[in-house]
């Protein structure tokens, strides 16, 4: 079977013009128990990047294939959710449709993720998981078409919610006050998993 070709969303316009879907309660305790162990077991100086203030710290999950190893069915169902949200938006899937990479974010108070701008970059699809609600500020927000800018905490407050978006739909973080904010962000591309 030959791979068809994948219709690109090409720029963060294009991106802007579609929606952020949710899943409230995608995740059961017991799943984010097991990611969060996951991410304790990571070696640190392998998988971890810090902010300059330690505001902000990432373990990457896919670093040799750990993820999809350590956790096979929750990857499936991610992936799944991944790949119906990108025919749903009017792509079209290649035989190819892997992780590009798995995060875990812990953001401490005074850390989010503040570039209006900021796309995932090489990714076709992001999956966003809450692994914590007890924190306050840090709402997920999406420039949109019309010029708005959309909160998505009605949907994405509550450990195990999800939310699936376009990779390249701009988005961003407010600044957490109080708690740590963990989540598990998964993105998706056109290409064999990555494990670095």
């Amino acid at each position: 079977r030959g791979a068809r070709t994948m219709r690109r969303f090409e720029t963060s316009a294009e991106a802007s013009r579609t929606r952020v879907d949710a899943r409230p309660g995608f995740l059961a305790a017991a799943e984010i128990a097991a990611v969060h162990d996951l991410a304790r077991r990571a070696a640190p100086k392998a998988t971890r990047s810090r902010s300059h203030d330690d505001t902000r710290v990432v373990t990457y999950l896919s670093h040799g294939g750990a993820f999809r190893r350590a956790l096979p069915g929750l990857y499936e169902r991610c992936r799944a959710v991944a790949r119906d949200k990108y025919v749903a938006e009017g792509g079209e899937l290649s035989d190819v449709f892997e992780l590009r990479v798995a995060e875990y974010h812990i953001v401490r108070p005074g850390g989010g993720l503040f570039d209006p701008q900021h796309v995932d970059a090489g990714s076709l699809v992001t999956v966003d998981v809450l692994l914590e609600d007890a924190f306050e500020g840090g709402a997920f927000r999406t420039p949109e078409a019309n010029g708005r800018v959309a909160s998505h905490d009605r949907v994405f407050k509550n450990k195990g919610d999800l939310v699936c978006f376009l990779s390249l739909k701009r988005h961003h973080v407010d600044r957490v006050v109080a708690g740590e904010r963990r989540v598990l962000v998964l993105e998706f591309w056109a290409g064999v998993e990555r494990t670095c």
